[in-house]
């Protein structure tokens, strides 16, 4: 059973030539995001810079001038600090959605023209995962044939899939070739 799953897996496999097409979109949809958030990024050190600054007035009103008292230094402080390191954990955040796009890409190829072979390198907790990814409506066995009503989205209109012709098409009826 488990052979023949493999071999199911191999025929759930991409043309590699699908993988122009694949590069592309990916590297669209990442410029896109990248660029969403460096804008992000860019906000919350702003925010910081403006915070820490406000706290440096606050320490100096209290400290230098001694224009405010130790009770309302502490007031003003507490909130402050909150919000500070409230702005850091999301800019720590912000900066962690950047990516490496290579090894993203990498994998993603890897998965589409060896599915097969990631599927014996994964760990039975892994191999559920990526079932429940490549087949979302589940798969059957029967009479020594693997089927499956549902593919996922990484495999749906692709080229190998649907007699590696070269061709999408739109709503609109349109084509393109690739």
């Amino acid at each position: 059973m488990h052979e023949g799953f493999v071999q199911f897996l191999r025929t759930q496999q991409p043309d590699s030539s699908y993988l122009r097409l694949f590069h592309k979109v990916v590297i669209d949809v990442w410029q896109s995001k990248q660029n969403d958030a460096a804008a992000l990024v860019c906000t919350f050190e702003r925010q910081i810079e403006v915070l820490k600054e406000r706290r440096r007035k606050l320490r100096e009103a209290f400290v230098f001038q001694q224009t405010i008292t130790k009770a309302d230094y502490e007031e003003m402080r507490a909130p402050l600090d909150k919000e500070l390191e409230t702005s850091e954990a999301n800019l720590s955040d912000a900066k962690a959605a950047e990516i490496n796009l290579e090894n993203v890409i990498a994998f993603a190829e890897e998965l589409l023209l060896n599915v097969a072979g990631v599927w014996e390198r994964c760990s039975l907790d892994q191999k559920q995962r990526l079932q429940q990814v490549l087949f979302p409506a589940g798969i059957e066995f029967s009479d020594g044939v693997y089927r499956t009503q549902q593919t996922s989205f990484l495999f749906n209109g692709l080229p190998g899939q649907i007699g590696g012709n070269g061709r999408f098409g739109s709503a609109t009826g349109n084509r393109t070739r690739v």
